[in-house]
Parts: C-alpha cells; sequence; structure tokens
C-alpha cells in the first residue's frame, strides 16, 4: 500500500517508520505501515507489527485491514477473515477493504461470499483495487 503510493521512495519509508518505532513504539501509523511493507520480505516481522498495531487501536478499519490480510498470507483462514470482516463493519465503504475480504472468501473456496463483496464494491460504483 505505502510503496505503491510512494514509488521509488519505500527504503526512505521503511527507515523513517522503522526509526519512528524505536522513538515511539506505539505510533500506529508506523507499526501499521511497516507491517504492510514487509509482508512479504519478512512476513513473521510483519505479521509483529500488525498485531502490535492492533493491540494499540482495535478500533482502526486499517490497522485490521492488515492484520487480516496478514493472516490470510499466513494461511490463517479463519482468523483473518474474522478480522477482516472486523476491519469491513468498520469502514464499509472501503473498496480495498471489501477486496481483501473477497480474497479471503476465494481462499476458503467460498466463491458465493467472495462474488457478494465484490459485487457490494461495484453496486457502490467504487472501482476494485488493483490485485496486489
Amino acid at each position: 500500500m505505502v510503496l505503491q503510493n510512494w514509488p521509488g521512495r519505500g527504503p526512505i519509508i521503511l527507515k523513517t517508520d522503522t526509526d519512528l518505532t524505536k522513538s515511539d513504539p506505539k505510533s500506529l501509523r508506523a507499526l501499521n505501515n511497516l507491517a504492510w511493507m514487509l509482508q512479504d520480505q519478512n512476513p513473521t516481522e510483519a505479521l509483529d507489527y500488525a498485531q502490535r498495531a492492533f493491540q494499540i487501536k482495535p478500533e482502526d478499519a486499517a490497522v485490521a485491514d492488515t492484520l487480516g490480510w496478514l493472516l490470510i498470507k499466513k494461511r490463517d483462514l479463519f482468523h483473518g477473515v474474522e478480522m477482516l470482516q472486523r476491519a469491513v463493519s468498520l469502514d464499509p465503504d472501503n473498496p480495498e477493504i471489501r477486496y481483501h475480504l473477497a480474497s479471503a472468501f476465494h481462499e476458503q473456496r467460498d466463491n458465493e461470499r467472495a462474488r457478494k463483496e465484490l459485487q457490494i464494491v461495484l453496486a457502490n460504483g467504487q472501482a476494485l483495487p488493483v490485485p496486489q
């Protein structure tokens, strides 16, 4: 997410957020950004950052989305779907979160629920996010 929004600046953002978590271990945005940016390079560390962010502010949709998505990538489908459903309940108009939930349902082989989530996004006139 952050790397897509800041092409070529990922390493700078990664260092800045890493430094910020050292000086302020409860920096929600830095923890969530690090979790998102490290999901492919270091999934274990990414999950740790996401869990720390969730402990700080469980009612934040972006934080719940990141944690849920990382759980899905870890193949913890039950808890990942649960977390993504929480994220959707916190921000029902966010197409990216609904896309993540649809992808999670698809991973569970629940294509009917996946289709329903995608139809909600399209019915609201929103574009589907570009797959990662």
